[in-house]
């Protein structure tokens, strides 16, 4: 998904270029290899709207443009003022999406994103998609890290269970070890555990068990839920099922 440019600016031509090839069912042989060689030398006209524009039109056709990215990896931290909070989190998905690993690229990215001015712009989705995107690439940072399980320690209630899930992989995979998030997300997946989606669920319950953290409640909970609506297995994958029942014989407490 995602909006296409409206236009309307001198260097949107390339935002435009990418979409109406992302949008396009069957785009004719070569064109994205074309738009790739002429994005790569008129990307240095963009501006940060229109890299993001770029970057997310690739992602959604399932581009590997990975010259254009060598290229913005070098571009876009002389340009971040440009960006707003969504927008970086879109860039590092696109490296993250085709795993091109660009360490001084990310660190750039995180270090303007935790300055006082946008920090506070920070929402739970945009740190889940930030670690999603450092794991995915093998990377880590201790700044995310630390603002994320500062986040989830005072907030885990107010957040998704897809992104409480996405969160508690990053850190289980990451080996972070910060008992008040993990408690904090425990409590959270539990007190409502009757209605939030349940292949979220068996996420976060799979994060909290290779994580260490005492999620007994949260086990009571699915275990009376599926007791109480046994149809409701049925929205398992087979992945959500062995998941599940892993979890179901992981940590008490």
């Amino acid at each position: 998904g995602g909006d296409a440019p409206d236009g309307g600016g001198a260097s949107d031509g390339l935002a435009e270029a990418a979409w109406r090839l992302a949008r396009a069912p069957s785009p004719p042989d070569g064109a994205w290899e074309a738009f790739e060689a002429r994005a790569v030398q008129g990307c240095g006209a963009l501006r940060g709207k229109e890299i993001v524009l770029v970057l997310h039109a690739c992602t959604v056709a399932r581009r590997r443009p990975q010259q254009l990215l060598l290229r913005l990896a070098e571009e876009i931290p002389d340009k971040l003022p440009q960006f707003d909070v969504g927008g970086l989190c879109v860039c590092l998905h696109a490296y993250a999406q085709v795993r091109v690993r660009r360490g001084r690229f990310f660190a750039a990215v995180v270090r303007r994103l935790l300055q006082p001015e946008l920090r506070s712009e920070l929402k739970p989705s945009h740190l889940a998609s930030l670690l999603y995107s450092h794991v995915r690439c093998l990377m880590s940072d201790k700044g995310l890290v630390k603002t994320a399980c500062a986040r989830l320690a005072q907030e885990a209630s107010t957040v998704s269970m897809d992104d409480l899930a996405t969160m508690l992989q990053a850190f289980a995979t990451l080996r972070v070890e910060d008992a008040a998030a993990a408690a904090a997300s425990a409590n959270a997946a539990a007190w409502h555990a009757e209605h939030h989606p349940l292949p979220a669920l068996c996420d976060v319950l799979r994060a909290l068990v290779g994580l260490g953290t005492p999620c007994g409640a949260l086990q009571r909970a699915l275990v009376q839920r599926f007791e109480e609506q046994p149809a409701a297995l049925a929205e398992l994958s087979a992945a959500n099922l062995v998941h599940l029942l892993h979890g179901l014989g992981g940590t008490e407490g």
